[in-house]
């Protein structure tokens, strides 16, 4: 019987998971959102660091950034 619950609690889990992937996705093209929002900064950013020499400041910002696991390396319009 456990077993049988066991999957019962995985698959709600999954489509639960999936559910709100799907409704986030869905949000996020109407609305903005942090992570949106965020992208967007780090996008600027970005551009204005090529257009100048390097600082300490900024690599170590981009270190910090690997670091957190909150710098996506890939263009954020483009799903991994």
């Amino acid at each position: 019987m456990t077993h049988y619950l066991d999957i019962l609690a995985l698959l709600w889990f999954l489509i639960c998971w999936g559910g709100y992937t799907w409704y986030s996705k869905k949000r996020a093209q109407t609305h903005p959102c942090l992570s949106n929002s965020l992208d967007l900064y780090r996008e600027d950013w970005m551009r204005v660091m090529l257009k100048r020499e390097n600082r300490i400041a900024d690599t170590s910002g981009v270190y910090c950034g690997f670091n957190s696991g909150g710098y996506r390396i890939v263009s954020p319009r483009i799903p991994f």
